[in-house]
């Protein structure tokens, strides 16, 4: 690509007679202020040639982080509902931004409306920490794929930040505690940590474990030898003998 621009730029200075001894000086578009061509009207052409190729550079990157998360998403997304990679185009509030003109809503967080104290903080810690054109990847909400009022809800990750964590910890919202029944999240540690109190599956009578998803293994509890009652949706029974991960 980069060959190619070269190749219409020469061709621009021949036709503009630019090209004299010492009336053209290369320039390399990995650097495209130094050096540069001398004469007004080239330089005008040279400097426009060089801002499209930072912006085929910038595309460039965008489909290089799209393709990634496309093909791997699953360091960030728990469960089987959607994993949607993409960049942040518009804020709405503190619990609501836009992908690609898609609205997501950051589950279990409740954010001040726009009528009520704390809303623009709120915003603003949103707007700050995840800015516009940032690339996100969203892990819809796999008990909640129905979503809300059109929008997708789910947990935000951006510039390496679980947005619905970051917003709690900052004070500036709260749980939305009637949620964490119907949310694939409820058990995770920051939900929990701000108030969703952990459902215990009936089959674990002993000990509390969570329902699936996502699904456990023995090496993700801290429990050993204890009762298992069907169906044992997490599979630690293997032997089917009524004890879950025997030592």
């Amino acid at each position: 690509m980069k060959r190619n621009l070269a190749i219409v730029l020469i061709a621009v200075a021949f036709l503009a007679g630019t090209i004299t001894s010492g009336g053209f000086v290369y320039a390399s578009f990995d650097n495209c202020e130094d050096p540069l061509p001398k004469g007004k009207p080239f330089l005008e052409i040279w400097e426009a040639i060089c801002d499209l190729q930072d912006q085929i550079n910038a595309l460039d990157t965008r489909v290089t982080d799209l393709e990634n998360n496309f093909l791997d998403p699953t360091p960030n997304c728990l469960g089987n509902a959607g994993c949607i990679a993409g960049y942040v185009t518009q804020h709405i509030d503190g619990d609501t931004l836009k992908v690609y003109g898609k609205s997501i809503r950051l589950v279990l967080v409740d954010a001040p409306e726009s009528n009520e104290p704390g809303y623009a903080e709120a915003s603003n810690f949103i707007a700050n920490t995840c800015p516009v054109d940032s690339f996100v990847v969203v892990d819809e909400d796999d008990l909640q794929t129905e979503g809300s009022f059109g929008r997708i809800i789910g947990v935000v990750h951006c510039n390496g930040v679980n947005l619905n964590e970051a917003i709690l910890d900052s004070g500036l919202a709260d749980l939305f505690a009637s949620f964490c029944s119907s949310s694939e999240f409820e058990n995770s540690a920051w939900a929990q940590r701000h108030g969703c109190v952990p459902s215990c599956d009936p089959s674990y009578p002993d000990v509390c474990i969570p329902s699936p998803p996502p699904d456990l293994d023995c090496g993700d509890i801290p429990h050993q030898n204890f009762t298992v009652l069907p169906p044992d949706p997490h599979g630690f029974d293997g032997d089917e003998d009524g004890i879950g991960c025997e030592s």
